[in-house]
């Protein structure tokens, strides 16, 4: 059985090649998770309100953030009349595709911590109809 959450939001920008140029931008993220596997002694598979409570956890550290890889930080210069929030990541370019896994490392991370194990899998879109989705076993 899976128990899904759609419509977690977050802004961010980040930078990706665009004709071999990595390009600064920004988007609006929205993200659905599912969790599959057996129901608890509640008859459920995870209560949404603790699925909502650990994806938001998970995402505020991207929200209104500079996505950025690990690899880049020693050659990031970013100054301004403005309050600079990074989120690092550790795959070598921002693109959707990194920043899905580096949230589904952090899901899976936390939901072996709890001893819950299940099928996760995540969508992100980068726009309306742009996306990635990658689903692991924790």
């Amino acid at each position: 059985m899976k128990a899904c959450i759609d419509d977690i939001t977050f802004e961010a920008a980040h930078y990706t090649p665009v004709n071999n140029v990595p390009q600064l931008h920004g988007h609006t993220f929205t993200l659905s998770v599912c969790v599959e596997g057996e129901l608890n002694k509640s008859s459920m598979v995870l209560d949404f309100l603790k699925l909502r409570d650990i994806l938001e956890g998970v995402i505020e550290r991207y929200r209104y953030s500079l996505i950025v890889p690990r690899s880049d930080l020693e050659s990031l210069c970013i100054k301004g009349p403005f309050k600079v929030k990074l989120a690092v990541i550790d795959y070598p370019h921002a693109t959707a595709e990194a920043i899905s896994m580096s949230i589904l490392d952090e899901l899976t991370t936390i939901f072996k911590s709890l001893n819950m194990g299940f099928k996760v899998t995540l969508k992100v879109n980068e726009g309306k109809y742009m996306y990635v989705e990658e689903s692991r076993q924790t």
